[in-house]
């Protein structure tokens, strides 16, 4: 065995496998919370339209950014499976094929980038947004609108809805999970390559014994 590429042992792939396994469960409780705040707001707009039909509602900031959660999540939910599959296919096969390791290594990195972004935006739009009214309306009518909407159950302050607050959680669990996967997975892509070159293996298959050290 050459210490200076040293195999990834059982433990390895299991905080893997648990980073990928909870970044998925995070993800999807984003992405139903998401929906479900986006569609409180959605059924907010109406109803306030429905009271005064001249007001001009603007909230097109947080209804992008749920919807982005939303196709980001669901983006995450198909990848986090895939990478996890090409890990316990290695872990029940026994080998590390660092070509695989580098695929879920990709699949992991885009929805990683992704989720920051989303998880920013949200943060930042849910601590200082919320719903308006403009100049299509006076302050009585301003003050009512508000009051029906508090009333309604959907406060137009976005920091105030518990919804929207569990949606900015999960999605920074999500990504959190996602970019620790991520790390480790490219930790254990780098060292099963080193081995490969180590070793002068021709092909790109690389066996692991189950006490996690390299036979030649």
């Amino acid at each position: 065995m050459d210490t200076n590429h040293p195999a990834p042992g059982p433990k390895i792939h299991l905080l893997t496998s648990i980073c990928l396994a909870s970044g998925l469960i995070f993800n999807t409780i984003s992405l139903a919370l998401g929906a479900t705040a986006l569609s409180d707001y959605l059924n907010q707009r109406t109803y306030l339209l429905r009271l005064v039909p001249k007001a001009s509602i603007h909230d097109i900031a947080y209804v992008g950014a749920l919807s982005y959660d939303i196709a980001c999540c669901t983006f995450s939910v198909f990848a986090l499976p895939t990478a996890l599959l090409l890990l316990c296919i290695h872990r029940r096969q026994h080998t590390l094929r660092a070509r695989r390791l580098l695929i879920a290594c990709v699949v992991l990195a885009l929805p990683s980038i992704l989720s920051l972004a989303n998880a920013l935006a949200l943060t930042v739009i849910t601590a200082t947004g919320s719903v308006s009214f403009g100049d299509s309306v006076g302050p009585r009518v301003t003050a009512y609108l508000d009051a029906e909407a508090d009333g309604h159950g959907t406060p137009v302050l976005y920091r105030r809805d518990a919804v929207a607050i569990g949606t900015v959680v999960f999605s920074w669990l999500g990504w959190g999970c996602l970019f620790v996967g991520c790390v480790v997975l490219v930790n254990i892509w780098k060292s099963a390559t080193g081995a490969q070159r180590a070793l002068g293996f021709e092909g790109d298959k690389l066996s692991w014994p189950e006490d996690g050290s390299s036979t030649s």
